[in-house]
């Protein structure tokens, strides 16, 4: 008290005053916390930097960083001190399913709103409505995610198909027969994904169709860093605030022109809306939410689609054993007397295509690099033994479980295209199997439950379907003339999936094998869902 006390006549005056004030405190706080570590917690892993080194880590690396420092600790839950935050850090599948034990006490929903806030720039009464009414559960949100399942799965999700097929259809055909033969692959994969996803979802007035609107969207998806700080985001990150609000215009005009009461506007969008409007949200704040909607919805099924385009291009026995197996079993001939008009069936890739999706599955499992996340509601131990404190955050760290020995085997850090399925093998050789049965919860892909990505299966079937048709129709070659792994960019927060951070330039060659032939998609609708792994 005295210090603090003679400190501050000192420096009033100073230009240095608010900075050496805001110093000091942060670091009381920082040794405050550190000092009153309970034993029976994780145990803390110290930054580089001190106070710093872990903020400046999750900064400029993302997610990634906390691979980098799991190396540092054997224990399967470690702790790190946040700018005075406690944060918990999982490690081991051991743990996620502990954490899954108490789900009331480690909760998601408050992150729902503090995304409603920071990302999509809801306030006041608005922010309100949507905060969880109670420990674990209640409030807007949360009704409007429930809200958005049933229509994600049935006739909801294969109509979301059909819709998102035709779009895909037509670009793809433009792609291999038009007269371009070198794209940025990346680059392409967010055009098509972007396209077909939004016309699947908003229907005829999809305010995707705007041009400025896209690009809007994805510059603000792409440096979000700095935006979810929220501080000052009108200055600190200006053009990414500026980007937000064009878009949030161009959704709240699509809801006052009717864009909801279209026939083609998905079930998803107007199960949402509806959610909202009966729970009092604004229309403006409607279109404000449905920002995490197109986030959902594109985010990481763009990137996604570019690392499976990678993974199975870039292996020649990967890519002649699927190609075999949607000739077998994938492509239909519609109409006998029409020979040279074949066609995709997405509904025989979910049923009949085990190594796609096998691979597929073993994409996320690599290039996963998202971080489940909990707030702690209350004091509670998990696994008899680690203590985690009430109001501190927990996240489950996809890229640290999914290279866990213990669960996926000593080959862990490979690409193993059988792994999701013993049944299947590459180049007519026998499968074998040096790693263990995947279980669900060493798998974080699609988040860890009771909160999964309800649009899995819509993502999957879109991401497939692509790579159905170049597989079965293109060579792609990188016009380096070999696979490169590109950098990452890692002020995407919102994508688990990390895209690249620069273009990815290739070129594309129809096979000769199948000139003459006009493809299109179906979806049969033998079965809705594809078999997935989830946490």
């Amino acid at each position: 008290m005295a210090f603090t006390d003679d400190l501050i006549p000192l420096l009033k005056g100073s230009p240095i005053t608010s900075i050496a004030i805001a110093v000091v405190t942060l670091l009381v706080i920082y040794l405050f916390v550190g000092a009153k570590a309970d034993e029976r917690e994780p145990p803390y892993v110290k930054p580089g930097i001190p106070f710093i080194g872990h903020g400046l880590g999750l900064m400029f690396q993302g997610t990634p960083y906390y691979k980098i420092i799991a190396a540092k600790t054997d224990a399967p839950i470690f702790s790190l001190n946040l700018l005075g935050t406690r944060l918990y850090i999982v490690k081991s599948a051991k743990i996620v399913a502990a954490v899954q034990r108490n789900a009331k006490i480690l909760s998601f929903d408050p992150f729902l709103t503090a995304a409603a806030e920071r990302m999509a720039g809801i306030t006041g009464p608005g922010l309100k409505l949507l905060q969880e009414t109670h420990a674990g559960g209640g409030g807007l949100n949360q009704t409007v995610v429930h809200a958005s399942i049933p229509s994600l799965m049935g006739s909801g999700l294969d109509e979301m198909n059909r819709t998102m097929l035709v779009k895909i259809g037509p670009l793809m055909d433009q792609l291999i027969d038009g007269p371009r033969s070198e794209i940025d692959l990346h680059r392409w994969c967010r055009d098509v994904i972007t396209t077909a996803s939004s016309e699947a979802v908003w229907g005829k007035q999809n305010p995707f169709r705007s041009e400025q609107t896209t690009e809007d969207f994805w510059y603000f998806e792409s440096n979000l860093n700095i935006l979810l700080a929220n501080m000052l985001p009108w200055i600190t990150a200006r053009k990414a605030y500026q980007c937000r609000e064009r878009f949030v215009d161009a959704m709240e005009a699509f809801a006052q022109s009717g864009g909801y009461e279209e026939k083609d506007c998905s079930e998803l969008a107007r199960a949402r809306r509806d959610a909202q409007r009966d729970g009092g949200a604004t229309v403006r704040d409607t279109a404000r939410l449905e920002m995490s909607l197109n986030i959902g919805v594109l985010s990481n099924t763009v990137p996604s689609t570019f690392w499976c385009m990678f993974d199975i291009f870039s292996r020649p026995d990967l890519l002649a054993a699927i190609r075999r197996e949607l000739e077998t079993h994938a492509v239909v001939t519609p109409d006998p007397s029409a020979p040279h008009k074949r066609a995709v069936d997405i509904s025989l890739i979910r049923g009949d295509c085990p190594l796609l999706v096998a691979a597929f599955q073993e994409m996320l499992r690599l290039h996963s690099n998202g971080a489940p996340i909990r707030f702690v509601y209350e004091d509670v131990v998990l696994d008899n033994q680690f203590l985690l404190k009430k109001g501190s955050i927990l996240q489950m760290s996809a890229p640290v479980i999914h290279s866990e020995q213990t669960h996926w085997g000593l080959d862990a850090s490979k690409f193993d295209a059988t792994r999701f399925d013993s049944h299947v093998a590459i180049a007519g050789q026998k499968a074998t199997k040096a790693h263990t049965k995947p279980r669900a919860t060493s798998y974080m892909a699609w988040g860890a439950s009771p909160n999964l990505c309800p649009g899995r299966h819509f993502a999957t079937a879109e991401i497939l379907a692509v790579a159905a048709m170049l597989v079965l129709r293109t060579d792609i070659t990188p016009v380096k003339g070999h696979w490169w792994t590109p950098k990452l960019n890692s002020n995407a927060m919102a994508a688990a999936m990390s895209p690249p951070g620069e273009p990815y330039p290739v070129r594309i060659q129809r096979r000769k094998e199948v000139e003459g032939i006009e493809w299109s998609f179906i979806v049969s609708g033998q079965k809705d869902k594809f078999g997935l792994i989830t946490g």
